[in-house]
C-alpha cells in the first residue's frame, strides 16, 4: 500500500496508522529527560497500562523507544504525538510504533501546534502521568477539567514537578499506584490553598 493512503484525517488531526477509538481508554505518558530511575518508572507504567486496560499516548522524546518496546512486549497500542507531518522514509522505531497497532498523530495546521497537541491529549486521555520535567500548562488545563494528573516519584527533582506537588498533585511510583490510590479532584479557585503561578486550586481526595 502506498504510504499516502495511510494518512487519515480526524477532527483537525492527521494520523499515520490508526486513531484511538471513541471508547478507547488512554494513558498519556509525558516523557521528558530524567535519569535512570525515571526511565524505569516510565517503562513500568507503560507495561502496566495493558493490564489496566489503557492504550498509551506519548510525546516525541528520547524515551520513545523504551515506551515502544514496552507496548510491543504487552501487545498494546501506542499513539505518538508529533509537532509536524511525518514524511520520508520510516525508521525502525516507526515500524515498532506501527506494529503496536497504533500510529503517529499530528495537527492538520502548523499554527499553534503546541495547543493543538495538548487539546488532543486532554480530549483522549483519562490519566496523565508526568515523567521527567512536567508541562505546567498542560497540567493546569487538565486540573481545570478535572482530569487525573500524577507525577512519577523519581521526577521530583524538577522545579515544575515541585510546583505540581505543592498544588496537590499526587505522586506515584508507577501507573498501578494511580489506579489504587484515592483520586485527586482539583478545581480552580481564587481562594485556593494550592497555587500554580497565579492560579489557585482547591483539592478533594476521595475513594470510589
Amino acid at each position: 500500500m502506498h504510504k499516502r493512503k495511510l494518512f487519515i484525517e480526524n477532527d483537525g488531526y492527521f494520523c499515520l496508522g490508526r486513531f484511538p477509538k471513541v471508547d478507547e481508554m488512554c494513558l498519556f505518558l509525558h516523557s521528558w529527560d530524567g535519569d535512570e530511575r525515571t526511565r524505569e518508572s516510565l517503562v513500568t507504567s507503560a507495561l502496566e497500562a495493558k493490564a489496566a486496560g489503557f492504550s498509551v499516548i506519548c510525546n516525541l522524546s528520547t524515551r520513545l523507544q523504551l515506551v515502544a518496546d514496552a507496548c510491543l512486549f504487552t501487545d498494546n497500542p501506542l499513539y505518538v504525538l508529533l509537532p509536524y507531518k511525518k514524511n520520508g522514509s520510516f525508521s525502525a522505531l516507526d515500524y515498532d510504533v506501527f506494529s503496536t497497532a497504533g500510529g503517529f498523530i499530528f495537527p492538520e495546521k502548523r499554527d499553534d501546534t503546541y495547543c493543538l497537541l495538548n487539546r488532543f491529549v486532554l480530549s483522549k486521555s483519562q490519566i496523565i502521568v508526568f515523567s521527567g520535567r512536567a508541562d505546567i500548562y498542560l497540567a493546569e488545563a487538565a486540573l481545570d477539567q478535572g482530569s487525573n494528573v500524577f507525577i512519577l516519584r523519581n521526577s521530583l527533582d524538577f522545579e515544575n514537578n515541585k510546583k505540581l506537588l505543592r498544588a496537590g498533585c499526587p505522586v506515584i511510583n508507577s501507573l498501578s499506584d494511580a489506579l489504587y490510590m484515592p483520586k485527586c479532584i482539583s478545581f480552580s479557585s481564587e481562594e485556593g490553598r494550592y497555587r500554580i503561578g497565579n492560579r489557585g486550586y482547591g483539592v478533594f481526595n476521595f475513594c470510589f
